[in-house]
Formats: structure tokens, sequence, C-alpha cells
């Protein structure tokens, strides 16, 4: 089965994973209606089962603060989608915080597993992940995430003004744990970037491959 981006968002919400407030259409008029209702400044994310990587292909306008700037970046990102199966345009809030990825993946030996550390373009450069066998509770979560650089960020004084929230993140390790364990037909499953500051953690991009058919938010 192929998820949506509208059939994906409610995946999350039934494990209770939080995402930035969203809305989705084709029609520009209907994206600016709903960034009436949306705090700034906004995401817009081209969404596309061609592409998994959104920001380094272009894909993503980041710090929308007006009904000029959506719409430039509407045509703008409707150009460079020429030739790629387009699902919708994603329109959210956009966090401030910082960049984290939880992963999942289908192992043939030990079956699901779960991935923490740094997110966004941070992933590929320092290859710093923890790396867990299913199902996850709290202290497994916490203890996963010590073992990582990211946990710079989860100090009580954080790492150069910037702070995560240690609780939060855990709790979405664990809710993302409990997903893969009550759905065995996820053979992968990427969160990047999830926004964690002091107050929450989010999941503002979601890939998942259900027996080789992706789905994605």
């Amino acid at each position: 089965m192929l998820f949506n981006v509208v059939d994906t968002a409610r995946l999350l919400d039934k494990y209770g994973i939080q995402s930035p407030k969203w809305f989705s259409s084709n029609e520009l008029q209907e994206l600016v209606d709903a960034s009436r209702i949306l705090r700034k400044p906004w995401v817009l994310k081209l969404a596309s089962p061609d592409s998994s990587h959104k920001t380094e292909k272009g894909l993503v306008a980041l710090n929308l603060r007006d009904e000029q700037s959506l719409v430039n970046a509407f045509n703008e990102l409707q150009r460079r989608g020429t030739g790629l199966k387009i699902d919708c345009m994603l329109l959210q809030e956009q966090l401030s915080g910082t960049e984290f990825i939880i992963g999942g993946k289908k192992d043939a030996c030990f079956g699901q597993t779960i991935l923490f550390g740094l997110g966004g373009v941070m992933t590929e450069l320092y290859k710093d992940v923890a790396l867990c066998v299913t199902p996850l509770d709290a202290a497994e979560a916490l203890k996963m995430m010590n073992g990582t650089k990211a946990s710079a960020f989860l100090l009580q004084e954080g790492f150069r003004g910037r702070k995560a929230s240690a609780k939060a993140l855990a709790e979405l390790l664990v809710r993302t744990s409990v997903l893969l364990e009550e759905n065995p037909q996820i053979t992968e499953l990427d969160f990047n970037p999830v926004i964690s500051n002091e107050h929450g953690a989010w999941v503002a991009d979601a890939r998942i491959i259900i027996e080789g058919v992706k789905t994605h938010a």
C-alpha cells in the first residue's frame, strides 16, 4: 500500500508522534489560505516518491514569511519538480531547534532495528549514530542517545547555546520502536530531520518503505 502525505501523517498521529502543523495541496490558493492560520515562518516542500533528499535537490523552501514569498516558492518548486511525480505541496510551520535523525530498518537476523544521531546534512558528514534492536524502553533510549555526539545538545547547559529535550527525544524513540514492532511490514523508516528544542521533539520529514513501497510526508 502506498501512503500519501495524509496517510503517513495519520500513521504518525496514531502512535503519538508529533509533527509541525501542516497543510497539503496542489493548489496555490489553498496553500495561501492555509498560511493565514499557520504560525510564521513557513516551510514549503514538494512531496514526491521520486525524491527522498528534498533539501539537497532544492525541493524545500525555508523562512517564508508572507504571501508573496509563498507564491514565489510555489512557482520555483513546481519548476524544479519538472519530470517528477508530484503528490502535493506540503506547507508546514517552521520550527527552531537542533536537527536529529531517527531511522528504522528490518534486519534479516535481528528483526526491526532503530537508529539515532544528528540529523539533516550532519548525518552523512559525521556518520555518528547509535543502533539498537527493538523493542526499546525509555532507559535504553537514553543510553542510546548518550552514546552519540548528539548527546552534547541534551546536557543541561546544551551546546553553544542550543539545547534539546532528552525526555521528548527518548519518548519519540520509544514511540517509533512501538510503531516498528506493530508494523512488521515496514522495511525502512527515516525521520530526518527530527527538530528538537527545550520544549519537545517533532518529525519534520518522514519517509517509510513498506515491503518495497515508499511512503513519505
